[in-house]
């Protein structure tokens, strides 16, 4: 039997995922009608994270007739259950698969004490001494910086060049007794819901590797999970307030009603999809952060301000329901604040408010209609309204009441912009 030889968390120390291969236990893989036992598996990451998997074609040309014309199915002690391949590449010595499903389960014994993994475009924990601790029931989370990248970001030209790259921004230890495959999956999937709503775009665990105390693989994810580029915009938790991120953790998932969880799930992917789109285009940013607002608001003046499922349905224009979800959340402050441009134009279109606005501004994108013309600044100020409003509503349903950054302050250093959560309200039960 091949010896296994995976990457650990000490082979992505680099800034950029690894091109190092690494040696899986033999398997059997069934292609067409042959099935090729003790085969050794090569596997390797690309620059995206995800796992390809080369063996030898000892059938020359029948191999790769059948190789070519279907999927592969490959079994193991270690797999859980078969795995399908597609073949990407074959030719008369050798196929490259791609596994249908990943990250790759593999088992070689029973739990483990200290699991590790590595992170893709994570959140920067400088403002928090380079890494923060969770502790849910007996099991801690250590989240930690990669000190290359650190210094990469601190030069602003390579940290261009590699704004769209993904990064290994950032590593993870969980330790505790008994941590079982599924325990470390459902840890790391947790705090991973948790940075898309702080950081506003996907952030991807991989590699993940489960040891004993003797430091034996007991367990390995291989591949990682999808993430967004390197460089988004700053949303509410920048700077120093990601010293938060435990405390918004245990918010998070201290929800219990189903219907919130459902919701606020929906809303922070509406807000994630504003944030990834918001270099590409502003309109559809736009559209996609009122999605999140249409997503949340309603429920909010469900559960919380007791409106009927029949008055909800009525035709009562949406900027009358965000009005009312404003007032339900006690919002201080002028929306429109630190959006002079956006301010301005609401202004000279009869004096609207911020809800009236930011709803024809929205209306206007999907249903263009001549003579409503938008000037960038405009479209990009409602843009950083509808998603501070989105921010404000997500953090109303966790009950989060520290501090925040005020994304409508978006010029200057983002350190004047750290606020009080400018809400007074508090849901039912807190």
């Amino acid at each position: 039997m091949t010896r296994t030889e995976l990457l650990s968390s000490k082979d992505f120390q680099g800034a950029e995922i690894p091109g190092a291969s690494f040696t899986l236990p033999s398997a059997s893989i069934a292609i067409g009608t042959k099935t090729l036992e003790k085969v050794s598996l090569i596997g390797r990451y690309d620059s995206h994270g995800q796992v390809y998997l080369e063996a030898d074609n000892p059938n020359g040309l029948q191999g790769f007739i059948e190789a070519s014309q279907q999927n592969a199915r490959c079994s193991s002690p270690c797999f859980p259950k078969p795995v399908e391949l597609i073949p990407i590449e074959v030719n008369m010595e050798k196929f490259t698969f791609f596994p249908t499903r990943q990250p790759m389960q593999l088992n070689f014994g029973n739990s483990a004490t200290k699991v590790e993994a590595a992170l893709l475009n994570g959140p920067d924990l400088s403002h928090a001494g380079g890494e923060i601790l969770i502790e849910r029931g007996s099991k801690s989370l250590r989240l930690h910086d990669n000190p290359e990248v650190q210094s990469m970001s601190k030069n602003r030209s390579t940290d261009k060049s590699h704004r769209y790259q993904r990064l290994v921004t950032n590593f993870v230890t969980i330790e505790g007794d008994n941590i079982s495959s599924e325990e470390a999956l459902l840890f790391l999937t947790q705090l991973s819901n948790v940075l898309t709503l702080v950081r506003g775009g996907y952030s991807g665990f991989g590699n993940i590797c489960g040891y004993d105390h003797n430091e034996n693989l007991t367990f390995a994810h291989l591949g990682f999970f999808s993430s967004d580029h390197f460089a988004i915009p700053n949303g509410w938790c920048s700077g120093k307030i990601v010293r938060e991120l435990p405390t918004i953790f245990n918010l998070y998932h201290g929800l219990e009603n189903l219907a919130d969880r459902q919701v606020l799930k929906r809303t922070v992917e509406f807000y994630r999809a504003s944030n990834v789109s918001r270099e590409h285009s502003l309109e559809v940013a736009l559209v996609a952060s009122f999605a999140g607002l249409e997503a949340i608001v309603p429920h909010l003046l469900r559960t919380q301000g007791g409106w009927s499922e029949q008055l909800l349905r009525s035709k009562i224009p949406f900027s009358d329901l965000l009005r009312a979800a404003i007032a339900l959340i006690g919002l201080d402050g002028n929306p429109m604040e630190h959006l002079n441009d956006f301010e301005k134009r609401a202004a000279s279109d009869a004096n609207k408010d911020a809800c009236t606005m930011l709803s024809k501004f929205r209306n206007n994108t999907i249903h263009y209609k001549s003579g409503f013309d938008r000037t960038g600044r405009e479209v990009l100020e409602a843009w950083e309204l509808a998603q501070w409003l989105c921010e404000l509503m997500m953090i109303y349903l966790i009950n989060y009441r520290s501090v925040m950054t005020d994304r409508r302050k978006y010029s200057g250093w983002i350190g004047d912009n750290e606020v009080d959560v400018p809400i007074r309200n508090s849901p039912i039960g807190h």
